[in-house]
């Protein structure tokens, strides 16, 4: 038998930790159901993201006027430095990400990086007060917005012309980039048990529309109150930065105030980020130096580093590799979305006004996203139901190419607004900003509400779906950091965005800033249209790279299925149904049943986001969970343990063509008799007892709940009681474990007891009568157990595992995480029962010992 590593021990010690400190908050989540959609905690984390939102999409589209008004930036300098603050504000997430995960946990991440960004807004608020720092020079505000006015340049941030120090801009903007927190969205999932699948698509949703609430409600006041309020005889920057900050601090002690009800999952205790990094480079450096023999071997150059760092720590690398491969195209989305802020913007300004603030014409972005996203919602369902099968890749991939349309549509517009503008002619100066102002020959800029349109529906339909399938496909150590990766992406699109600003600043192929035209313009130059191209060919190569990679490479989270029979189909189906798994891989020595199987089940997957093929054994013994089923029919009359000849037999050729075994692989078997199997196999296999379950007398508690749940009228998740020891003829009910009160209802009082366990031992065996083989049943309870492995939900579960006081496997209740059985919980039983338990065990025993275990 293998001994546990060191990280497999630290696994199993934070899943008890993390089952302790939710033990009474998982009940009262399990009693409301799968279908439960809004835990109390998103009550207090929601808040907290719109808080968030509410100052970013206030304060940024601001700082390009704020900067050329109070620090004499040029328009292209203004571009530099909001790119450079989104590209801070997506980068440094990754810090946040690591100490969530490593050290400080979601919820204090939260709160502490929740401070840092509230002084960061509270510093820009009051550094915007004119006098409250000292001016560079003597020229005012006021002269200084006359001269640019007047067609005079500023000269930049480090010129004799500034009129305030440029640190009073950087420290807030860092300040607030570094206080950006990219655990919310992974701390909101926490919250959900991981077969509460429905409620936790219908979170991330809600989030998102959060995010563009809180964009929408600053993003149409920020501008007004920039352009119609008057602070110290100037435009009043202070009062728009100071309601952004109040929100946003508000918002912090709403979350900080739902700590009581928050799921909490613990940090590791060390910098995971650094070991993965470092692991990559080692098993790079292996790998490079090995022969094409060993190359082959090892297949994938990160298994080089399982002998020094562990399967479960590569697992966690591949994982998080795998969605770093798929995520980085969408720099180019980000790249291209930035232009809002900024090309879009100065668009805008050359053409006929609609009477909107520039900056808030773009908040119809966020109006559109609000109602797009939850009305994508009965779309997919209505697709789904007519057998159109979009997957959340598909809808992702459709949503970048709505995107790189809206650009396309804004180049073939700035051909003909550049071409439309024309000082002297159809420009006039108003209130000292040039304004094109005939309605007959100035674009009107309702034009743009097209681009802004289809930008949108790409966003609602990227975002919220990527947001999902980036939680979803990786390890319980990388959480927060997979959406750190997230944010990143859209940093590294706004440093590219400044790169290309920066590389085609003085080129007049894509700019022009000298011409009369550029000079009598608000923004002092023209993006020309080639630049509009640059940017729209680089989304469209991005996009054809994101649709290749997750088409033909990306490979989704995987669980396997051995015997493709009709109970190994059965639970490949419910498991797909359920999306209990990103892939499933089906094998069976009969290949053409399984390949039908297969095909069959693929006409079924359109409605799902889950995958399913042929596997072979090999790649099935290195998947996260093996469910065996393989194993000879049960006869009618025939008993469970009488099987055990037959499928012996099969079951140690099934683990034979799988070994070696992935070192954190689960083995789930179903084949009957399943307690003196799950007892051989775990033998046979060298796994660690607690990776090795049975699925027990799971579906006989299952019935037990069900019969009590029609006696009594009431759901079968109000019932709590347990079929204990074999799965089969001398399983029993631990009535002295049932929930409180349970035995002293009247209507159960009246029952048969007896006759009532006797019914449900026996119910497969009528079944096995009328129709051969009972499948459905076990189905459904098998992929509800790999959810609770998949998700480290800590559910308890009557399953069948090793139990060292009678050294064999029998079921009792026990605590599943991913690593299989966290920890056993032995009910208080009776004399009585605990002498079945002692029968159960040495049957079994009497059985083990003939075959030599």
């Amino acid at each position: 038998m293998a001994e546990k590593t060191a990280r497999q021990l630290k696994d199993e010690e934070l899943a008890k930790l993390e089952a302790e400190l939710n033990r009474d908050l998982d009940q009262k989540l399990a009693e409301k159901g799968d279908d439960l959609l809004w835990p109390p905690a998103c009550n207090y984390i929601i808040p907290n993201e719109f808080g968030e939102r509410f100052n970013f999409y206030g304060s940024k589209p601001l700082f390009s006027k704020y900067l050329a008004r109070f620090y004499g930036l040029k328009s292209t300098e203004t571009t530099v430095w909001t790119s450079m603050y989104n590209f801070l504000t997506y980068f440094l997430p990754l810090v946040g990400g690591a100490l969530s995960d490593s050290y400080l946990g979601k919820f204090w991440t939260i709160i502490d990086l929740s401070i840092v960004y509230g002084i960061g807004t509270v510093l820009l608020a009051l550094f915007s007060v004119p006098g409250v720092v000292p001016m560079v020079t003597s020229l005012s505000a006021d002269e200084a917005a006359a001269l640019v006015a007047d067609g005079g340049v500023l000269p930049g941030p480090f010129g004799d012309n500034r009129v305030y120090q440029f640190w009073t801009f950087l420290l807030p903007m860092v300040l607030m980039a570094l206080g950006i927190k990219p655990c919310v969205s992974a701390h909101g999932g926490d919250q959900y048990l991981p077969s509460q699948r429905k409620g936790l698509d219908f979170f991330f949703s809600i989030f998102y529309v959060a995010i563009n609430c809180g964009a929408l409600i600053s993003g149409n006041s920020t501008p007004y109150m920039r352009m119609y309020l008057t602070c110290w005889g100037a435009p009043c920057y202070f009062s728009a930065y100071a309601m952004c900050s109040g929100v946003f601090i508000i918002s912090m002690i709403i979350f900080a105030l739902g700590h009581r009800v928050y799921r909490i999952v613990p940090p590791r205790g060390e910098f995971i980020p650094w070991q993965i990094l470092k692991l990559t480079v080692e098993a790079a450096g292996l790998y490079f130096k090995a022969s094409p023999e060993e190359r082959k071997q090892k297949g994938n150059f990160l298994n080089f580093a399982i002998e020094k760092h562990g399967e479960e720590l590569v697992e966690e690398a591949r994982l998080i590799g795998n969605v770093f491969m798929l995520l980085l195209p969408i720099i180019f989305f980000w790249t291209v979305y930035d232009q809002g802020s900024n090309e879009w913007q100065y668009q805008y300004n050359m053409m006929y006004p609609s009477g909107i603030p520039v900056e808030a014409f773009g908040n119809l972005n966020s109006i559109m996203v609000i109602l797009m996203v939850p009305a994508l919602v009965p779309v997919y369902r209505f697709l789904e139901r007519r057998g159109i099968r979009f997957t959340i890749l598909q809808r992702v991939g459709t949503g970048y190419f709505l995107m790189v349309i809206a650009y396309g549509i804004s180049y073939i517009m700035q051909i003909y607004v550049v071409e439309s503008y024309k000082p002297g002619v159809n420009v006039e100066v108003i209130e000292k900003v040039p304004t094109c102002t005939d309605p007959k020959t100035c674009i009107n800029s309702w034009w743009l509400f097209i681009q802004w349109f289809l930008l949108s529906l790409g966003e609602s339909m990227m975002s919220p779906e990527g947001l999902k399938v980036t939680y979803m496909n990786v390890g319980p150590m990388m959480k927060s950091q997979s959406l750190s990766l997230w944010l990143l992406m859209s940093g590294l699109g706004s440093l590219f965005t400044l790169f290309v600003t920066k590389a085609t600043e003085n080129d007049p192929t894509y700019n022009d800033l000298t011409s009369f035209k550029a000079k009598n313009t608000q923004d002092n130059g023209i993006s020309l249209p080639p630049k509009f191209a640059l940017f729209g060919l680089c989304a469209l190569a991005g996009n054809i790279w994101f649709v290749l990679w997750s088409h033909y490479v990306f490979k989704y989270k995987d669980e396997d299925f051995i015997g493709a029979g009709s109970v190994g189909s059965s639970i490949a189906y419910a498991s797909l149904m359920r999306h209990s798994a990103s892939e499933i891989l089906l094998c069976d020595i009969a290949t053409a049943r399984c390949e039908a199987e297969v095909l069959d089940m693929t006409d079924a997957a359109f409605i799902t986001n889950s995958k399913i093929r042929v596997g072979t054994f090999q790649e099935c013994g290195q998947c996260d969970i093996v469910v065996i089923t393989a194993g000879a029919k049960q006869n009618p009359g025939e008993t469970r343990v009488q099987l055990i000849d037959r499928n012996f037999k099969i079951l140690q050729s099934c683990i034979t063509s799988m070994k070696p075994f992935k070192e954190n692989t689960v083995l789930l078997l179903v084949a009957n008799p399943v307690d003196v199997l799950t007892h051989i196999a775990q033998k046979l296999s060298g796994l660690p007892p607690s990776q090795v379950i049975g699925s027990g007398t799971f579906l006989d508690t299952a019935r037990l709940r069900t019969a009590l749940s029609k006696k009594l009228q009431v759901a079968e998740t109000a019932i709590h009681a347990y079929i204990l020891g074999e799965h089969g003829d001398s399983q029993f009910p631990a009535w002295s474990c049932a929930q409180t009160k349970l035995l002293d209802i009247p209507e159960v009082k009246s029952m048969d007891l007896d006759l009532l366990a006797q019914d449900v031992k026996n119910k497969a065996y009528k079944i096995i009568e009328a129709k051969g083989a009972t499948y459905y049943g076990i189905g459904g309870c098998v992929s509800s157990l790999c959810e609770s492995i998949f998700g480290n939900t800590l559910q308890v579960r009557p399953v069948s595992h090793y139990l060292a006081e009678y050294n064999v496997c029998l079921s009792m209740p026990a605590v599943l995480g991913s690593s299989g059985i966290v920890k056993t919980l032995p009910p208080a039983l009776t004399e009585d029962e605990r002498k079945k338990l002692a029968s159960s065990a040495s049957a079994m025993r009497v059985i083990l010992e003939k075959y030599g275990f």
